[in-house]
């Protein structure tokens, strides 16, 4: 089984020059891509121990690492950022190549707030300072906000001594009309996405099941292989012990019987003595 061959992918229209992936001279989406979107650390870690290569990118030039972001897929984040030494495309605080930033892609994930939360908690003590400023500038999730002002040597506008008394931003209260519709824009956001998300989670699953399946499918053959190989040793082991047997026996019989005939001529010998040693007292006596 190869995790690194490419999954089928609806061929881009190029933009300038494409980065490579790992795995070759163009960049593909490989298993270990489709398995970042939603499997957990025990299927990278079985990826990654058949091939699967963490710097690889796709079409898009983004790695796993990126995926997994883009996804809000927490534990794959975890396994990433753990990888020793770090793979290239895989650095905490580096940007891919159309410039986003980790903490950027973070932002952008498809999965619900909670799980958008938790992936920037992994990733926002590595952004640099300025890049956690941009963000804040651009979010409005109170949740979001709490992990940016976690991070160290960041102070939000708003906050004594970041040389601002107010925010920078103020919006008029919206109408009780408005604030439904964006609720309710919001809940079809949030169900899009966990949709997404889930059905990304289930192809991903079922790609690494299938390739399970076919990992235990080439141990099975390699096993039977292997055993077919024992025997056919072993038979032949056998039939050259019976050979070895055979010719002994024939050794044997050949030895026994050059004996037999030896002995069979000194009686016949020793015979004809007698009888002609008894001839001999008889004609004595008739004289």
């Amino acid at each position: 089984m190869d995790v690194t061959l490419p999954e089928k992918l609806k061929a881009k229209p190029g933009k300038g020059k494409k980065a490579k992936s790992g795995g070759g001279d163009e960049p593909f989406e490989t298993m270990l891509h489709a398995a970042a979107r939603g499997c957990d650390e025990e299927t990278m870690k079985f990826l990654i121990s058949k091939g699967a290569d963490a710097s690889s990118l796709t079409q898009d030039s983004l790695s796993p690492f990126h995926i997994s972001l883009l996804y809000s897929n927490a534990p794959a984040v975890r396994f990433f950022l753990s990888l020793k030494p770090t793979p290239e495309n895989c650095h905490p605080s580096r940007a891919c190549a159309d410039g986003r930033t980790p903490l950027r892609l973070a932002l952008e994930g498809k999965g619900s707030q909670d799980k958008v939360v938790e992936v920037l908690k992994l990733v926002v003590k590595d952004a640099t300072v300025h890049v956690v400023e941009k963000c804040w500038n651009e979010s409005l999730s109170e949740g979001v906000k709490e992990v940016l002002q976690s991070k160290k040597g960041f102070l939000p506008p708003s906050a004594p001594g970041s040389g601002a008394g107010t925010p920078t931003t103020s919006s008029a209260p919206l109408s009780k009309k408005a604030q439904k519709k964006l609720e309710k824009q919001r809940a079809a956001d949030e169900k899009a996405a966990r949709i997404a998300d889930e059905k990304a989670r289930a192809d991903a699953k079922r790609k690494v099941k299938e390739a399970k399946a076919r990992a235990r499918e080439e141990e099975a053959r390699n096993k039977r292989e292997e055993e077919e190989a024992i025997r056919l040793v072993e038979e032949s082991i056998r039939q050259e012990k019976e050979e070895e047997e055979r010719q002994r026996m024939e050794v044997e019989r050949a030895a026994r019987a050059k004996v037999e005939a030896a002995r069979a001529k000194v009686e016949v010998e020793e015979k004809a003595r007698q009888d002609e040693r008894l001839w001999s007292w008889r004609g004595r006596r008739r004289r």
